[in-house]
């Protein structure tokens, strides 16, 4: 997509593929997922995924990088609590998420 967008993904979305660099975005997660519930690592093809613990469910950023421009720019949970995205947290979140 291009543009401003809001992706919300709830428990039992499954898989979830972010390809948009364009924009102002962000990721909302629904009732039920809370910071405490995501490990965030980026592996060895190069992107970042976020897993929601003790489920099947991602949300894979595959234009997502400590070196490039990121998917999204804000993760907002449904206790309205958010986080900015950027290389600096993702690196915080790998390392103290392994």
């Amino acid at each position: 997509m291009q543009g401003n967008d809001i992706y919300i993904f709830n428990l039992g979305d499954g898989q979830l593929e972010i390809m948009d660099a364009n924009g102002y975005d962000g990721l909302k997660f629904g009732e039920g997922i809370t910071k405490d519930d995501i490990t965030i690592t980026q592996e060895a093809d190069g992107f970042v995924y976020i897993r929601i613990n003790n489920t099947t469910d991602v949300v894979k950023f595959t234009q997502a990088s400590t070196t490039s421009t990121l998917a999204i720019d804000y993760i907002y949970f449904a206790d309205n609590s958010h986080s900015r995205i950027d290389a600096n947290v993702i690196l915080a979140f790998t390392q103290n998420f392994n």
